[in-house]
């Protein structure tokens, strides 16, 4: 399998289905095309393959596939996609391509180009744009990326909550943790979540308020620091268990 690397919500897509994409297609559909003009183990291309409904029929059905697409957010979010919604698959089953594949990479594309790989990162851990697409040149009022997860309590989902993503892909400062905290509060969310290289996290957690919030699993931190080295090696964020790492309960269809 390859995955090179954006498209949305189509009206006839279930409510569950949703990524945010204004084109998504509905995943019936797609397996329905599929099943009329392919068979059993042969090689299924969207050269536009957006959130990878297409890559996540195709692999339903026993066919192979390659997604290519010019975002480097597409690539990390069909990732995700995939991984958690066919569980008998690693991420050594996926060629992505195109994407940092080392710290050294990673670096480069921070210096080169700070909106793709804000891009990159937002895609990689699930993130979701808030007022604009994430990585998207202009005003972002402090949030590069939202995600959502369902935290238990009373022995039950409540409605969903959300973390505040920044990507920093220089240094961190004090003022950036600060401000982090403060878009946290003015946005009513849980928790924020600073993206950084290594080297950074310690300004983050010097910095960082001490609060947690609960639920019934445990308690998180509503500031903390995540690694790019972490992001590379498949690390999870401290958040609820049900949410970003188990995308799969949000995105089994």
């Amino acid at each position: 399998m390859a995955l090179y690397g954006q498209s949305g919500w189509f009206p006839g897509t279930q409510k569950k289905e949703n990524l945010g994409y204004p084109t998504q297609k509905p995943l019936a559909l797609m397996e329905r095309i599929i099943k009329a003009s392919s068979n059993e183990g042969d090689t299924v291309l969207d050269p536009f393959c957006g959130c990878g409904t297409t890559a996540h029929a195709a692999e339903a059905l026993g066919r192979k596939w390659i997604g290519i697409d010019i975002s480097k957010f597409s690539a990390g979010l069909i990732r995700d996609r995939i991984l958690h919604n066919f569980k008998y698959l690693n991420a050594d089953d996926i060629d992505l391509r195109g994407t940092p594949e080392s710290v050294a990479e990673a670096r480069h594309l921070a210096r080169q180009d700070p909106f793709e790989f804000e891009k990159w990162v937002c895609g990689f851990i699930g993130a979701e744009g808030m007022f604009r697409e994430p990585g998207e040149k202009g005003a972002d009022g402090g949030v590069d990326g939202v995600l959502k997860f369902y935290p238990v309590r009373e022995g039950r989902k409540v409605k969903p909550e959300y973390a505040i993503v920044q990507v920093k892909g220089g240094n961190v400062t004090a003022d950036s943790v600060k401000a982090l905290h403060e878009t946290v509060r003015r946005y009513e969310a849980s928790a924020g979540v600073m993206v950084c290289f290594g080297d950074q996290l310690g300004t983050v957690e010097n910095q960082r308020v001490k609060a947690t919030f609960k639920d019934a699993w445990g308690s998180y931190p509503v500031i903390q620091g995540f690694s790019v080295e972490s992001l590379l090696s498949d690390g999870q964020l401290d958040l609820p268990l049900y949410g970003y790492k188990r995308r799969g309960a949000m995105l089994s269809l």
